[in-house]
């Protein structure tokens, strides 16, 4: 607990389509927020909430611009979050029998402040979350930023992932914990701003 100290506190900013829920969103935020304050120190508190017309969930590298545009007008906030509804493409690979990928959530490539997330697994959200600080790889061989997990039912939390974050991981996201958000992060990935 004494590596965790001092705490740090980061303002989410949600962006949502329809009319946001907020004390529903607020806590959830703040639910998954207790596993990284617990781990490394680090406390979310839902300061803004902004309604957008943003394009489809899946096509990432647009959805991220457009929060990132439509976030720039405000100082209130460090990282941005975007509840996300399932397309018609995962509800259908998720109901077929066949084991077709799903994508949950997914994190910019060029500022790690952004992440697009469809909401109730905490697990789901904290892997994109930590992605934030942890820069010198992708994924883990274990704990929570491993590359893949597993659901048995549709729309139901994965099985085989747990909240917490190997040694490794949580060493490397105390060393970044205090990243300034505003800059560039030197990271490889597909998600870049187009800018």
């Amino acid at each position: 607990m004494a590596e965790n100290q001092p705490i740090r506190t980061l303002r989410v900013a949600i962006v949502t389509e329809d009319k946001p829920d907020r004390e529903y969103i607020g806590n959830w935020i703040q639910r998954c927020g207790a596993y990284s304050s617990e781990q490394v120190g680090i406390e979310l508190y839902p300061s803004l909430f902004v309604q957008a017309n943003l394009p489809p969930v899946n096509h990432r590298e647009e959805r991220l611009t457009e929060i990132h545009k439509i976030l720039r007008d405000h100082t209130d906030w460090d990282i941005a979050v975007n509840p996300a509804s399932y397309s018609a493409g995962d509800a259908l690979a998720y109901i077929s029998l066949l084991p077709l990928p799903v994508t949950l959530a997914y994190i910019d490539d060029t500022y790690r402040r952004y992440i697009v997330v469809k909401p109730g697994d905490c697990k789901v959200f904290l892997h994109e979350f930590f992605h934030a600080f942890i820069l010198s790889n992708l994924h883990s061989d274990s704990g929570l930023m491993s590359s893949s997990g597993v659901a048995l039912l549709p729309f139901t939390p994965l099985v085989n992932v747990t909240e917490y974050l190997s040694p490794q991981d949580r060493e490397e996201v105390l060393k970044n914990k205090w990243r300034d958000f505003n800059n560039r992060v030197e990271v490889e990935g597909p998600d870049r701003l187009s800018e």
